[in-house]
């Protein structure tokens, strides 16, 4: 007898039946000796403020400049979801100053998981929103860095590239606003842009970007809104963090002084991790 398989649409404002049909969720939040599970969704939840740069309700947070008043348009807050999907649970704001920021990295900065060359696969996927895709006023980073990422100066002043740092996920670039680029790098490499898909963003909507890591397979894939982005990316690519220990990071940084308050809004996110055996 042929085996049926059913799975929902990839149109949806949850989680990617692509990315995640096959991911053992339930097995691995059971065994941590078979992987790891974790998702957080705020849309539901109530409002809290976290203070700048202080290791607080499971993350790390680092402001600057006038990115370090915490409230609802500056720093990093949550918001309550009253407009649906769009108005995000969770909004990172960089304020308005040329250069100022604001960053936050789940498990208070420390290590999530690792993608091994072999070992183990892995999915990423988050529900964001860009308050702007005009060129010039702002950059935006969703992905895995390394532990304590967060800092001055993780996205460049000005905008150029990111910090020499372990990083794979995706990035909203200053010179090209309503594009998505899939980015990766290392502490010892330049950051590569992966692929750059054009026109696939729309201001302050919510966007699902996701990543599923192969690890028998050794490819990296790129997802947006449930579809596949570009070919399968070999991670023996030079400079990717293959190896590397990582966990969920998000960024906003304002580039053009005095434009409306860059912003970048969460309503969740999730990753999983299945070790082989």
């Amino acid at each position: 007898m042929n085996k049926v398989e059913y799975r929902g649409a990839n149109s949806g404002a949850g989680p990617s039946p692509e990315i995640w049909a096959e991911f053992p969720i339930l097995e691995c939040m059971m065994d941590p000796e078979r992987g790891l599970f974790y998702h957080e969704d705020w849309r539901h939840q109530n409002p809290i403020a976290l203070n700048k740069d202080v290791d607080q309700d499971g993350y790390a947070v680092y402001t600057v400049n006038d990115a370090a008043t915490i409230g609802a348009s500056v720093g990093v807050a949550k918001t309550t979801n009253t407009a649906g999907l769009n108005a995000a649970a969770w909004t990172l704001a960089a304020g308005t100053s040329d250069n100022s920021e604001a960053s936050m990295q789940w498990n208070n900065g420390g290590v999530c998981c690792e993608m091994d060359d072999g070992l183990s696969d892995l999915c990423f996927e988050a529900s964001v929103y860009f308050s702007s895709i005009t060129n010039g006023d702002g950059v935006f980073l969703v992905g895995l860095a390394e532990e304590d990422a967060p800092q001055n100066s993780l996205v460049v002043d000005d905008g150029a590239t990111i910090a020499a740092i372990d990083f794979v996920g995706f990035m909203v670039q200053a010179d090209d606003g309503d594009s998505l680029d899939a980015v990766y790098g290392t502490a010892a490499a330049t950051p590569t842009v992966d692929g750059t898909y054009g026109t696939a963003l729309v201001a302050s909507t919510a966007v699902r970007v996701g990543m599923r890591y192969h690890g028998q397979k050794k490819v990296l894939q790129y997802f947006i809104n449930g579809t596949q982005l570009g070919d399968d990316l070999p991670i023996s690519t030079s400079g990717f963090p293959d190896g590397e220990e990582l966990s969920p990071l998000f960024a906003v940084k304002c580039i053009n002084a005095g434009v409306t308050t860059q912003k970048l809004g969460i309503n969740w996110w999730r990753i999983g991790q299945k070790y082989y055996d």
